[in-house]
């Protein structure tokens, strides 16, 4: 099977552009000395083909039309229907209206990832049409002008020496135990978010932190790195994700969402500002900036749009930096019923069935960002009747479910799963809702438990249905 990149020199070829001798020349180069760069591009740089060969070349490949923005007047109606902070972000231009199809300009339509991300965004379908880079940031500038920032003008003011430098006078370290100072909203026309602060109450949640954030003065809001970490965890939440990924290359930093169990790349900061934005992270997770040898656990507590979100971080040592990942914990999301997860009618009368049982052990499922944790949750609002005592354990307790006794593992003590299972027995309970079985000795009280009638919920970490009697 043919490549894009084979297809699309061919296709050159065919059309008398370039000679076969010309595009087997690329190819060698593509395959030596030019491995990074697409097939146009070498094409180009060698002067073979000019850049509007590799609009018209791609757009005959995709079969998508192309669109001359310097040619077209967009009016504010269509303009307004994509907010200028996310245009600006995914590099994209509304030009039309097909029905209930928004049509954009891109110079990049092969981004699956970020066409459906734009679609859960904009909450309707979107099909693309092809464009040049050159156009596309001339029209960004012309339509939504410098009030947005794109992820490199954010950071271009940004060195490492000085936002560092700037980022150690906010954490003064000493000053912020016994207590979590609050973090000034963005400006909504700077970075179009609604409010987006630090919890102050929040620190003391914070597991094994004597204070957790940090404190901002008059004028850090307008720090690049402040508003593009911002940037970068509204975002996360807008697209639903779970996860939010920081991980320094040798010339890059990959930002990654994951998003519906899969991973997604996002647009990548500049290189020279990792140490600035690790930094950030680290001082609002309640970390110590200058260790960077060991790996370290924080917390965030935001609120977004009026929501509370927990942001769990790790901080982990790597070749290149510090590889940071943040699980996004939005305790609305938890409250879902079962006719909000997306089960088919079929699926959810079987759910049910499953979770009326009086005994058993039911098993939940799927790999990191699937949902299993959100499906428990759902489960036990079904479950949860007067006539029905259940009791949790978990690490942590996410949400704190009323009528629900639940119980918060502390392994510090030598709390653990095995040895609170044997605790609760006593108190004669219906349901037993475990967090996670990660070891042998749970699974067996589990199955114990189930066999003497109760009945067991739990999760599983495998990647379907069928592993979990592997990993059993």
């Amino acid at each position: 099977m043919q490549t894009t990149y084979s297809y699309f020199g061919q296709r050159l070829v065919e059309r008398g552009i370039i000679t076969p001798l010309q595009l087997e020349e690329a190819i060698k180069r593509q395959q030596t000395t030019m491995s990074t760069r697409k097939i146009g591009e070498i094409l180009v740089r060698l002067g073979y083909i000019s850049k509007s060969h590799i609009t018209e070349g791609l757009a005959d490949q995709l079969g998508i039309p192309v669109v001359n923005l310097g040619e077209r007047d967009i009016p504010p109606r269509i303009r307004a229907l994509v907010p200028g902070d996310i245009a600006t972000l995914y590099r994209v231009v509304p030009i039309e209206e097909r029905g209930d199809v928004l049509i954009l300009a891109t110079s990049d339509p092969t981004n699956i990832n970020a066409l459906d991300n734009l679609s859960r965004l904009l909450e309707r379908p979107v099909e693309p049409a092809l464009s040049t880079p050159e156009a596309v940031s001339e029209s960004l500038n012309k339509y939504y002008g410098h009030r947005q920032e794109t992820v490199e003008s954010m950071l271009s003011s940004a060195n490492s020496a000085s936002s560092l430098s700037s980022l150690s006078s906010m954490s003064n370290l000493s000053s912020m135990e016994g207590s979590l100072a609050s973090l000034n909203s963005m400006s909504g026309d700077s970075l179009s978010m609604e409010s987006l602060s630090m919890d102050a109450g929040a620190a003391a949640d914070a597991a094994g932190a004597a204070s957790q954030g940090m404190g901002i003065e008059e004028g850090d809001e307008d720090n690049p790195v402040v508003k593009y970490v911002h940037q970068m965890i509204m975002e996360a939440f807008r697209l639903r994700a779970s996860d939010i990924h920081v991980e320094p290359a040798k010339t890059t930093v990959k930002v990654r969402y994951r998003i519906d169990g899969e991973m997604q790349e996002m647009p990548l900061p500049p290189k020279r500002a990792q140490a600035a934005i690790i930094s950030r992270l680290k001082i609002m997770a309640g970390m110590d900036i200058s260790e960077r040898r060991v790996p370290q656990d924080g917390r965030i507590k935001i609120t977004l749009g009026g929501k509370m979100v927990d942001l769990r971080v790790s901080a982990l040592p790597a070749v290149y930096g510090e590889s940071m990942v943040m699980r996004i914990l939005d305790k609305s999301g938890l409250m879902l019923g079962l006719g909000q997860l997306g089960f088919s009618a079929e699926h959810q009368r079987a759910w049910e069935t499953l979770l009326h049982n009086a005994t058993g052990v039911v098993l939940v499922t799927g790999p990191t960002g699937s949902g299993k944790t959100t499906t428990l949750y759902a489960s036990l609002h079904n479950l949860n009747q007067t006539e029905v005592k259940i009791i949790t354990v978990e690490d942590p307790v996410e949400y704190q479910l009323a009528g629900i006794n639940q119980v918060q593992i502390n392994h510090d003590i030598g709390w653990d799963f095995s040895r609170a299972l044997r605790s609760i027995f006593r108190q004669d309970p219906d349901v037993i809702m475990i967090g996670e079985i990660r070891d042998l000795e749970t699974a067996e009280i589990a199955v114990q438990a189930a066999l003497t009638g109760h009945l067991v919920l739990s999760t599983l970490h495998t990647n379907d249905a069928i592993s979990a009697f592997t990993r059993l």
